[in-house]
C-alpha cells in the first residue's frame, strides 16, 4: 500500500528550472569572488547583460537572476541607463561577545571554506608563552589555515596551543569548521571570555600573497586570546585580513 503523504504538493522543477538556478548562482558566486577578492572594487561596475550573457552563455533571465541576487544582498546597486555597480562590502562584527570568524564572516553570505597550510609543534615563541602561561622552553603546536569566502581566500589564521589541547584539536577536521568551535563542542572546552587585540600591521612575508597583499604592505590583524571557565589562555590566535573585508562595532555606554 502505497504511504500518504501530508504537507502542500508543489510541481516538480523541470530539468530546464533547475539548469537556470544552478547557473544564476554560480554567476552570482563568480562576480562575489571578484568583489571579495579586490578585482573587482567597490564603485566599479560590473560587465554589462550582453556581456554576461555572452560570457557565460546564459539567457537575459538567468543574467538578471544573478544580479538581481547580488542586489537584494547588498553587494550591488543599480544605476537607471547605466548599469551594475559594486558596492562596499564588509562583514561587521561586535566586540561585545567572542565570535568565530566564520560567525564573523556569515554576514558577508558567502560560502565559507578553510584550508590547513600547516601544523607543527613547535617551540614556543616568547608572546605566545607569555600569553598562554608557559614556560618558553616548553613547545606548542601552530596551526595555519587559510579561510575562504566565495572561494577567495580573506584572511590568513595562526593559531597556537598548548600540546594538552593542540594534539587533540589537530585529529579533527580543522578544513571546515571553526576552532572555536572544535574546541567547545569536541573537546569540552567551556569558553568564556577572551582577550582581543585590533591592528594594523603587515603579515608575515609568506602569507601576504595569500591575500592579495604585497609583502610589506599592512593588514587588518586581530588576536585573540580565549580563556576557558577557569581563567586559562586556550590559545593564541592571530588573523591577518585584507583591510575592507571585517570591520568591528561596540557601543560605548557613557
Amino acid at each position: 500500500m502505497a504511504r500518504a503523504q501530508t504537507g502542500t504538493l508543489l510541481a516538480p522543477a523541470s530539468r530546464e528550472d533547475g539548469a537556470r538556478l544552478v547557473k544564476y548562482v554560480a554567476i552570482r558566486n563568480h562576480f562575489l569572488g571578484e568583489i571579495l577578492s579586490g578585482a573587482l572594487r567597490p564603485g566599479a561596475q560590473l560587465p554589462s547583460e550582453h556581456e554576461i550573457m555572452a560570457r557565460f552563455s546564459v539567457s537575459r533571465v538567468t543574467t538578471r537572476q544573478a544580479l538581481d541576487m547580488l542586489r537584494a544582498e547588498g553587494r550591488v546597486e543599480a544605476r537607471q541607463g547605466k548599469g551594475y555597480y559594486v558596492r562596499p562590502m564588509t562583514a561587521t562584527a561586535g566586540l561585545d561577545r567572542l565570535q568565530s570568524l566564520d560567525e564573523m564572516m556569515a554576514t558577508l553570505g558567502a560560502p565559507l571554506g578553510a584550508e590547513v597550510i600547516e601544523i607543527s609543534e613547535t617551540s614556543s615563541p616568547a608572546g605566545v608563552a607569555l600569553a598562554l602561561g608557559l614556560d618558553p622552553l616548553r613547545h606548542v603546536i601552530r596551526i595555519v589555515r587559510t579561510r575562504q569566502a566565495a572561494g577567495v581566500t580573506v584572511s590568513v589564521d595562526e593559531c597556537y596551543l598548548p600540546v594538552t589541547f593542540g594534539r587533540q584539536l589537530i585529529k579533527l577536521d580543522l578544513a571546515r569548521r571553526d576552532i572555536l568551535t572544535l574546541l567547545e563542542e569536541r573537546l569540552g572546552i567551556v569558553l568564556t571570555h577572551a582577550d582581543i587585540t585590533l591592528d594594523l600591521t603587515p603579515p608575515p612575508d609568506a602569507f601576504a600573497p595569500m591575500i592579495g597583499l604585497v609583502p610589506g604592505e599592512p593588514a587588518l590583524t586581530v588576536t585573540r586570546v580565549p580563556h576557558d571557565a577557569c581563567g586559562r589562555a586556550i590559545m593564541v590566535q592571530t588573523s591577518f585580513a585584507r583591510p575592507g573585508v571585517l570591520r568591528f562595532q561596540m557601543r560605548a555606554e557613557r
